[in-house]
């Protein structure tokens, strides 16, 4: 139990949290929400359910969540509406991301977004069908505003579904006339919710007190106390900064969410706020950096940072002229977290933080906290050891000072800049280190430039200090960067001109290889070929070949829930993927639109009108990612 002085302070904390907004200068929102008002009103746009399963800003793979998930109860086929009066700006197809989507644009140029259909409503269907037949393609992404399809508020407009990512849910987007999101809740919409926030976990990063990064990390789980969670005592001879695992609940509903807002309180001072009510698409990758990237990717946890790294331009967050770091002289300081969900209700965490053994003065304020780990001069490091065997290499760097790549094969043709770059030309094994800036387009390349990776301008949050290494295996390269697992802010681009083989008429594959075991297919080409793909992280990647077609079962004649008859096909390719744009299925000698679904591992043959007989034909061609053909028939389909 606290004492009354930790009673007193924590009332302290509290207070001073609530006037935090007076006293920490906030950065300026790249959104104007100004068109809000009392007389804007948005309709519940389904009669799904009242309950949401993700809510604004949360944590997805690559960016912050941008809208509100509503509950369907693992079901399809509820109504969607017109959230408020407007025209129908776009719709869009795609097995992908937001599936089958319909954007409304409102009198005020302000949009809202209905993500993950089954369908749309019947004549907006008939009008994505028309175009689609034309080549029978299954893609579309479409502006229809010359349609003129103007909607009332509360007019259906489509039928929830799960295309796209995830399971039956309709994603639910508010974006600003700029065409950025904001949250949902800061209209009259709203959820009943009387639950505070849950912590689960801190995460505290030790930081180099001359440069900031971090230099180690330990995480500790909380044990309840009073009301309150209670991280212990923490042990460090330097600044430090924090991270929390926190969640919040709403009633009536097993899904966890986001939090709205967060405040770190160091004896009684607030060094950091955060309130999550609109961002930049633009900086919609800065998750990465938000969070703290190695247990996002180690553990899917999202530690949320208290504190602001270089390349973040989010406009979440005031802090005081640390940027939210905790740097304090030796003593023993308290430490308060305060959580907050969108309708006041709160949770606090405590902990002590003991300093001890300080070897330098605190800074009176931090200009630069890097984003990016630093690993000293790259010249001087060595290969070392990884999982998947490599051997350690003492190597002497070999060091250019220009390189001019219309000499080599690069079809860019651009000349690469001098110093620092450094490369080691040993036959099976080579390497090449750089020191990169954000904000220009440079290029990291081995010296025969058969590999180089393009980083075009704002691909990168901070400076990085970076090596390629690639060592060959059965003729192909593996590819992999130090530090691993690196975030970038845009995509770069890995480039490869593949080693010519005895069997160069045999596609092989381009994988993104991870610690659990696992290839992510990217793209393909022949030997001797270039073959280009993004890549979001520095991370191992390997060539592999798969000479596996993919797996084609039964067909099933069905009828989906607009009452259209339609022929289902599971396909499953565990290597390289099914590739969809090249796959099709004829039924009775007819074509159609061959629709993919890759959650539910199924192609389906769709096409208006379409009349099944009592016995049917159907064949099918399945293409992988490499190339691999299933091609089957089947004669006798029944309805």
């Amino acid at each position: 139990m606290w004492m009354y002085n930790d009673i007193i302070y924590s009332l302290k904390a509290f207070m001073s949290v609530c006037l935090i907004c007076l006293f920490l200068p906030l950065q300026a929102s790249g959104q104007d929400l100004s068109f809000l008002s009392d007389s804007t009103h948005y309709l519940w746009p389904t009669d799904a359910s009242p309950y949401i399963s993700s809510t604004f800003g949360e944590t997805r793979s690559a960016h912050f969540h941008a809208g509100l998930d509503i509950r369907t109860w693992g079901r399809e086929g509820y109504q969607v509406f017109a959230t408020r009066d407007g025209i129908i700006h776009r719709i869009a197809i795609s097995p992908h991301g937001y599936g089958k989507v319909i954007f409304l644009r409102h009198n005020d140029d302000s949009y809202s977004i209905y993500a993950h259909l089954n369908r749309f409503e019947d004549s907006l269907m008939a009008i994505a069908d028309s175009i689609r037949m034309q080549d029978y393609s299954f893609l579309l992404d479409l502006n229809v505003e010359h349609k003129n399809l103007l909607v009332n508020q509360g007019d259906l407009i489509g039928y929830t579904g799960s295309t796209g990512v995830g399971p039956p849910h309709l994603h639910f987007e508010l974006r600003t006339p700029d065409n950025e999101p904001f949250n949902p809740l800061l209209t009259n919409l709203g959820i009943d919710d009387d639950i505070p926030p849950q912590f689960s976990g801190l995460a505290i990063e030790y930081l180099d007190p001359v440069t900031y990064t971090v230099k180690d990390r330990s995480t500790v789980r909380p044990r309840q106390s009073g009301g309150v969670y209670d991280f212990g005592s923490i042990d460090t001879d330097g600044p430090v900064g924090l991270a929390v695992n926190v969640s919040d609940r709403a009633n009536r509903t097993p899904n966890v969410y986001a939090v709205y807002k967060l405040a770190l309180i160091v004896d009684q001072d607030t060094l950091f706020h955060s309130k999550v009510d609109a961002f930049s698409y633009n900086n919609a990758s800065q998750m990465f950096i938000d969070r703290v990237f190695p247990l996002l990717r180690q553990r899917r946890q999202g530690f949320q940072r208290l504190y602001v790294v270089d390349g973040n331009e989010l406009s979440f967050y005031s802090t005081d002229s640390n940027r939210g770091v905790i740097d304090l002289p030796e003593g023993i300081h308290k430490v308060m977290i305060i959580a907050e969900d969108f309708y006041g209700n709160q949770s606090r965490a405590k902990l002590d933080l003991h300093i001890s053994n300080r070897s330098s003065s605190p800074a009176e304020s931090i200009a630069a906290i890097p984003a990016y780990p630093r690993n000293g001069e790259i010249q001087n490091r060595n290969p070392v050891v990884n999982d998947a065997g490599f051997s350690t290499r003492t190597v002497q760097p070999q060091f250019l000072t220009e390189y001019t790549a219309s000499a080599g094969p690069n079809p860019d043709a651009v000349r690469f800049q001098h110093s620092p770059i450094y490369y080691t030309n040993n036959p099976e094994f080579r390497r090449a280190g750089k020191t990169l800036v954000p904000g220009e387009r440079q290029f990291l390349h081995l010296p025969d430039q058969t590999i180089w990776v393009e980083f075009p301008e704002g691909a990168l949050f901070d400076t990085l200090n970076v090596e390629m290494i690639v060592e060959y295996q059965d003729q192909f390269p593996v590819i992999r960067f130090e530090p691993e697992h690196i975030p970038l802010r845009r995509h770069a681009n890995l480039n490869i001109i593949l080693p010519a083989t005895s069997n160069s008429d045999r596609t092989v594959g381009l994988y993104a290889y991870n610690s659990r075991n696992r290839h992510l297919f990217h793209t393909a080409g022949k030997p001797g070929s270039l073959i280009r793909t993004s890549i979001r992280e520095l991370q191992e990647f390997h060539i592999l070949n798969d000479i596996h077609p993919p797996y084609v079962g039964p067909p099933k004649i069905e009828q989906n829930l607009a009452g259209m008859h339609v022929v289902h096909i599971p396909v499953v390719d565990q290597m390289s993927g099914i590739d969809f744009l090249r796959s099709r299925i004829e039924v009775n000698g007819e074509k159609g639109i061959t629709e993919f679904d890759p959650d539910k591992q199924k192609l389906t043959f769709y096409k208006p009108g379409f009349q099944p007989q009592s016995v049917n034909q159907v064949k099918v061609w399945v293409y992988d990612g490499v190339g691999n053909l299933a091609h089957r028939e089947f004669g006798s389909v029944r309805r």
